[in-house]
């Protein structure tokens, strides 16, 4: 249930999709792992041998923020693991992110990569998930994390 009339959200949408056509929009390229060459290790949870097969798609417009020491504070009473200088991608509200295995964001010739944090982004952001969802918002930062998934040290880098 939202607070808003749908009416009031259709706006809010077609703001959003006004400001993604602006000149304070930017572009992205998503890049994101599709595949393995490598045979799967069922014991070990991981590929032997081979490389990662990935996909590129270019071109996608997004509003980005930086967080600075002003607006992180809340963030962090959340839970969630940002830094100064950390970024947030605010892309049209269907963008599919589901199914984009070590997605990377290049912008202006920078990685980006996605931070997962418990509650999900939407929830903090107050912007909900389902037919009053107005963008597709993703916490992202510039180091590259390892975590380990088992006790024999295979690893999936987030």
């Amino acid at each position: 249930m939202s607070f808003l009339s749908q009416n009031e959200i259709n706006s809010m949408k077609k703001d959003m999709d006004n400001l993604l056509e602006s000149p304070e929009s930017q572009t992205v390229i998503f890049r994101w792992q599709t595949g393995h060459t490598g045979t799967w290790d069922d014991q070990y949870k991981r590929y032997v041998g081979g490389a990662p097969v990935y996909t590129t798609n270019d071109g996608i417009k997004c509003i980005v923020a930086f967080l600075t020491e002003s607006n992180i504070e809340t963030l962090i009473d959340a839970g969630i693991d940002v830094k100064i200088g950390d970024a947030i991608f605010y892309f049209e509200y269907d963008t599919d992110l589901s199914g984009k295995e070590a997605l990377r964001i290049t912008h202006k010739g920078i990685y980006w990569y996605p931070i997962v944090p418990q509650p999900a982004p939407f929830e903090i952001s107050g912007v909900p998930l389902g037919a009053s969802q107005m963008a597709t918002i993703l916490y992202c930062t510039r180091i590259r994390r390892s975590e380990t998934t088992d006790e024999a040290g295979g690893g999936i880098t987030i």
